[in-house]
């Protein structure tokens, strides 16, 4: 597994002061709040922080004020939650060993598992539509119709070289972050069927990932 730097596992709310348009960098902390496990990954939902904090499971932290976010439900999982997305009333955590964890965020203090599907180590999350996109640690891809939340179910995969971290999804494409092979991306229009549609090698140790405005984003462990 890759190393996750942390000085304190805390939610940390960072906002640009708009009192100086022309400065950047007027960033200030304006609240935090410790959480139970290691805060891995978070996905906003408007006042709501959904936070995947390995052996402590799913958080809920409203951030209504942001200078005193609150924590106001939460979710237990089998193994180590390292990532989060939710789409409408769902949320759905990559839960290592545990695979993909579906709940329901209905009551928002009241988080409740109602499906699951098995995976090999469920490290990453994406979901669009009827489909979540898994990055599974050495088994690459793997593909999940979430029609039925209550029974999601695999439907395709893409066993990859490398370790796979993160996922992003956009239109009919997914992008991969791999450790040992960099940025794959797999065509999905028929996600039955996940295929290679182009590669990026980048310096090993790849992680972090985010897809906006035709640019990938990725971070390395090693290499920043």
């Amino acid at each position: 597994m890759g190393r996750i730097v942390s000085i304190a596992f805390c939610l940390a709310m960072l906002l640009s002061s708009a009192a100086r348009a022309d400065d950047s960098l007027d960033v200030q902390l304006v609240g935090h709040l410790v959480t139970a496990g290691e805060a891995r990954d978070l996905a906003l939902n408007g006042n709501l922080v959904y936070i995947a904090d390995s052996d402590s499971g799913l958080r809920v932290v409203s951030v209504a004020d942001p200078a005193h976010p609150v924590e106001i439900g939460h979710c237990s999982m089998p193994d180590k939650a390292y990532d989060v997305a939710v789409l409408g009333s769902y949320a759905y955590v990559a839960d290592g060993t545990g695979g993909l964890r579906v709940i329901s965020i209905a009551d928002s203090a009241h988080p409740t598992e109602v499906g699951h599907c098995p995976t090999s180590t469920a490290m990453g999350i994406a979901v669009e539509g009827n489909c979540a996109y898994v990055a599974d640690d050495y088994n690459g891809l793997v593909d999940i119709s979430v029609a039925d939340s209550a029974n999601p179910v695999e439907v395709g995969f893409n066993t990859s070289p490398g370790v796979s971290y993160n996922v992003a999804v956009v239109d009919s494409y997914v992008y991969v972050s791999s450790y040992h092979w960099g940025l794959p991306i797999f065509l999905v229009s028929d996600p039955t069927q996940p295929s290679v549609a182009g590669y990026l090698s980048l310096p090993e140790g790849c992680s972090g990932l985010d897809v906006a405005g035709g640019y990938a984003y990725v971070t390395d462990l090693d290499s920043g």
